[in-house]
């Protein structure tokens, strides 16, 4: 009955909503009934989420069957949260991961996750961290153009143990 925000967003089949974007909306708007009530414009404003993908997630809630669905989840005590890390090393830093790495790109997002960071697609003004592996390619050079720190994976490790 106790499903992170972002997993239950995402099983939901919403046209549009990957596992990014359900992350980037529990994250933005905390709980259900927020991301409900959100308007197509709030939603339109969000990094990576385009009038297409707001319509979608804007006409999800808007329908009656779905609705209907959501309340007979809330009655058999489902509540899905947005689980994230309060005071971890990385509270507040926005990551993006790339490259060829020794694990899975998703190990490395989980490991930021856990530890307070956020984990974005594609490097901005407001990206802290570039987790870069081999072959990084065009990530690479706009971090190394916008100043972005660019970490190894060792540079990582070491900052995970503080």
């Amino acid at each position: 009955k106790t499903v992170s925000l972002d997993r239950f967003l995402h099983a939901l089949g919403i046209p549009l909503v990957g596992k990014k974007t359900a992350r980037d909306l529990a994250f933005k708007f905390g709980d259900l009934q927020h991301l409900q009530q959100a308007s197509l414009q709030s939603l339109v404003e969000m990094q990576d989420i385009g009038e297409t993908t707001a319509k979608m997630i804007v006409e999800y809630f808007a329908d009656k069957k779905n609705l209907a669905a959501l309340q007979q989840f809330a009655q058999y005590g489902v509540c899905p949260k947005v689980q994230v890390v309060m005071g971890g090393i990385l509270q507040g830093k926005k990551f993006v991961v790339t490259g060829t790495l020794s694990k899975a790109r998703p190990h490395f997002a989980k490991q930021i996750i856990d530890n307070g960071g956020l984990v974005g697609e594609s490097v901005t003004k407001d990206t802290h961290f570039l987790l870069a592996g081999e072959s990084a390619g065009s990530k690479l050079d706009k971090a190394k153009k916008l100043g972005t720190v660019i970490l190894t994976e060792q540079d990582f490790e070491k900052m995970l143990l503080g």
